[in-house]
């Protein structure tokens, strides 16, 4: 089985080109340097790692990340969707 987290904040690290162990459940994302591209990005990435459709609307991808401050946040939310099966 995936490991969430660490796939998470693979995923994350990757995009925002720093050493994933650098960042963890609790860092800003806020301090990562991302854009709403980059936002968009790690969704498509996270949503291919585990053949799930995180809810996610492209065209407000600076509202998900005020919604997402922590990739403790993604991290909950993929599990949730991997854990009940949806798609």
């Amino acid at each position: 089985m995936v490991d969430v987290e660490k796939t998470v904040l693979g995923i994350i690290a990757a995009k925002a080109q720093v050493d994933p162990a650098s960042i963890s459940r609790a860092t800003d994302v806020s301090t990562l340097n991302l854009d709403s591209l980059d936002v968009v990005e790690i969704f498509f990435e996270i949503d291919e790692a585990f053949d799930i459709s995180l809810p996610f609307n492209a065209n407000e991808a600076s509202a998900a990340k005020a919604r997402f401050a922590t990739p403790g946040d993604v991290i909950d939310l993929v599990n949730q969707h991997v854990s009940s099966g949806a798609t």
